[in-house]
């Protein structure tokens, strides 16, 4: 049985207010990941500012740490967020949109750069920072 138009609306409409709520939270996820860059960013020229001024370094640090641990936080949610409304919208789309979802996985996929390996990298970057300056006393 061939499905009608009036079958077909309600999915599409479902498939656009997914998708929309999907491209807010992908908006969200970069601003966020546009502040804790920028954030991070000028704690790091700060630190540069007081060379020799070890206890003032280590407080940017830890306080850079403590930053990039809720950068990655609020990235992992949005992460949840976005999976699942991806397959939301992979499961519930006309067939011909669904084409789109068919598109053959990267190896690092934008969310994943921007929701877990900058973050990470930030971490691990002043853990390094904190741990060397400590050892160097």
């Amino acid at each position: 049985m061939k499905n009608t138009k009036d079958e077909r609306e309600p999915n599409l409409e479902k498939y656009k207010l997914i998708r929309e709520r999907w491209d807010k939270e992908d908006t969200l996820l970069l601003s966020r990941t546009g502040i804790f860059l920028t954030t991070n960013s000028i704690l790091i020229v700060t630190m540069r500012f007081q060379e020799n001024g070890f206890p003032f370094q280590i407080g940017v640090a830890i306080v850079g740490l403590i930053l990039s641990f809720l950068w990655l936080t609020t990235s992992l949610h949005s992460f949840k967020v976005i999976s699942k409304l991806f397959s939301l919208c992979k499961n519930g789309a006309p067939s011909d949109l669904n084409e789109i979802h068919k598109i053959q996985p990267i190896l690092f996929r934008p969310n994943t750069v921007f929701c877990k390996l900058i973050p990470g990298l930030m971490i691990t970057g002043w853990v390094v920072f904190i741990i060397g300056s400590l050892a160097s006393l």
